[in-house]
C-alpha cells in the first residue's frame, strides 16, 4: 500500500508538471517570436531572431518533456546569412533515456551536446520524431564544426525520420550557403518555406542566397514577403532598400 501511495503522488507530480511544462511552452513561444529579428555578420551572439520554430542563429535548442516544441536558441551569425540551427524537442517517456536527452537538448557544452545526441540514436527507442530531433541537433553540431559530410548525412537521417519539419531543410540550406552551394540551399529554404508559409527567416535567407546568385528581383521579392511576416526585419529592408537603389 505504501508503494502504491508513492506511485500516485508521483504520478500526480509528473501530471503537474507536464501542466506547467505547457504553459511555460505556450509562453515560450510568444517571447521567442518577440526575440525574432535580423541580424548581420558580426554580431555572433546576439539573439538574432526565431522559431520555437523560427530562430536566427546557431541552434535552436528544445527542452524535454512532453512533445511540444519549444523556441530555439540563439547562438551565433555565420557568413552574411542569418544562421538558425534548431533543435527540436526531445520527449522522453522514461527516465532512462532522461540523461542522453538533456544532454542532447542542452546548447551551452557543445561536446557534451554531441554526446548526448550520440547516446540517445544509438539507443534507438525514441519516437522517429524525437530521433529525427536528435540527427538534427548532432547534425547543426558537425555544421558548425565544417564537418560537412557528417553533417548532410544526419540531416538526411533527419529528413527520413520527420520530413515535414521544416527546420531541418532550413539548417541544411544554412549548411549548402555556407559552402557557397546557392542553388541547392535555395532549394532547401523553399522546401522549409513549402512546409511553413510563415518561416521569415527561410524568406530571408533565400533571398540573399538569390541575391548571391544573381537573381535580384527573386530576392527583392523575397525581402518583401520577409518584410510582411515581420515588419522590423532590419536586414531584409536594408538589402530590399539597396537593390532598389541600384
Amino acid at each position: 500500500m505504501h508503494t502504491e501511495s508513492e506511485s500516485a503522488a508521483l504520478l500526480r507530480r509528473i501530471w503537474r508538471l507536464l501542466l506547467r511544462t505547457t504553459r511555460l511552452l505556450r509562453r515560450g513561444k510568444a517571447a521567442f517570436d518577440r526575440r525574432c529579428r535580423d541580424g548581420d555578420r558580426g554580431r555572433s551572439g546576439e539573439p538574432l531572431a526565431g522559431p520555437g520554430k523560427r530562430l536566427t542563429s546557431d541552434t535552436r535548442g528544445r527542452r524535454l518533456r512532453n512533445a511540444r516544441h519549444l523556441p530555439a536558441r540563439v547562438h551565433g551569425v555565420r557568413s552574411a546569412r542569418i544562421s538558425c540551427l534548431c533543435a527540436a524537442l526531445l520527449a522522453v517517456g522514461t527516465s532512462a533515456h532522461a540523461g542522453p536527452a538533456d544532454d542532447c537538448n542542452q546548447v551551452r557544452d557543445l561536446k557534451r551536446q554531441l554526446r548526448g545526441c550520440t547516446a540517445y540514436i544509438r539507443l534507438g527507442k525514441g519516437t522517429p520524431q524525437n530521433l529525427a530531433t536528435a540527427y538534427l541537433n548532432r547534425a547543426n553540431i558537425y555544421a558548425r564544426r565544417h564537418t560537412y559530410a557528417r553533417a548532410f548525412s544526419d540531416y538526411a537521417a533527419a529528413i527520413a525520420r520527420d520530413p515535414h519539419d521544416p527546420l531541418v531543410f532550413y539548417n541544411r540550406g544554412n549548411a549548402y550557403f555556407d559552402l557557397v552551394q546557392y542553388e541547392r540551399a535555395i532549394a532547401d529554404y523553399t522546401r522549409a518555406i513549402a512546409l511553413d508559409k510563415r518561416f521569415a527567416l527561410a524568406y530571408l535567407n533565400r533571398g540573399i542566397a538569390r541575391e548571391r546568385s544573381g537573381d535580384s528581383q527573386a530576392a527583392a521579392a523575397d525581402y518583401r514577403r520577409v518584410l510582411t511576416l515581420d515588419p522590423a526585419a532590419a536586414v531584409a529592408r536594408r538589402r530590399l532598400q539597396r537593390l532598389q537603389s541600384q
